[in-house]
């Protein structure tokens, strides 16, 4: 039940809320969830997660980090379809932690989101270093009333500085 958008209502001097049902159209926290397709390092793991004990992870488990030598690395997980028919003003919330270098230029954290299969459209770029989890909204307003598919893509851009641990997300949700 989401009470941000409840109403309220008074009897003499009670004043009582009654909340508002959220629609959700679609839900994974990683537990085991939904079935990713995923390139590069992108898996599922227990190593962080900010509930209850799993995310999706672009790093590599034996080594801590995404590093691969010298060398650029990049991939992506893909959702499975998401309907959205029917929505008003459908959201995509997720959490994210990162230990990556920080900007836009290099080791891009970058959300994509396609309408019925067509071109993929960026939504959002992941660019401050908290390393803290930090919940991330995208107004997915413009794909309402179609079916699409949300993408988490990482890339190193080059092949320096990449012994950090990478980027975690988890409790994706696409709701209104």
């Amino acid at each position: 039940t989401n009470t941000n958008n409840a109403s309220f209502f008074g009897t003499g001097s009670a004043t009582y809320r009654v909340a508002a049902q959220k629609t959700v159209y679609f839900s994974d926290n990683f537990e085991p969830g939904q079935a990713w397709n995923s390139s590069g390092f992108w898996h599922v793991t227990a190593r962080r997660s900010s509930s209850p004990t799993h995310s999706l992870w672009y790093g590599n488990e034996s080594s801590g980090t995404y590093q691969t030598g010298s060398s650029r690395n990049f991939g992506d997980a893909i959702s499975s379809q998401i309907d959205l028919k029917g929505a008003g003003r459908p959201t995509l919330t997720f959490n994210s932690y990162w230990n990556t270098e920080s900007g836009t230029t290099w080791d891009r954290k970058q959300v994509f989101v396609s309408a019925a299969g067509g071109a993929w459209t960026q939504v959002l770029q992941v660019s401050a270093n908290p390393r803290i989890w930090t919940q991330q909204t995208v107004d997915l307003t413009s794909y309402a009333g179609s079916v699409i598919n949300i993408r988490f893509a990482f890339d190193t851009v080059d092949g320096i500085l990449n012994s950090m641990e990478g980027w975690f997300v988890d409790d994706v949700q696409v709701s209104e």
